[in-house]
């Protein structure tokens, strides 16, 4: 009966360890955090992934110069 018993626990160890690596898989945030990119669950995340805030090139046109461009302000 211990042999059963002895031969039980060493094969749920066995089984357990081996199952334990595969199953420690990083999730989606974590493989997106080690790339240095942020995660973002969206499907259609390609299609607004490189929008950035930029000036239009119209706005140039119909505004006066002043407004498009900002004055240089100290910093101090």
């Amino acid at each position: 009966m211990s042999k059963v018993l002895l031969l039980f626990c060493v094969l749920l160890l066995v089984a357990g360890a081996t199952s334990s690596a595969e199953a420690a898989r990083p999730t989606a945030y974590v493989r997106a955090k080690m790339k240095g990119r942020v995660y973002v669950h969206r499907p259609n995340y390609k299609l607004y992934k490189a929008r950035k805030r930029q000036r239009h090139a119209w706005l140039g046109q119909l505004l006066p110069k002043r407004l498009v461009t900002p004055a240089a302000r100290s910093r101090f």
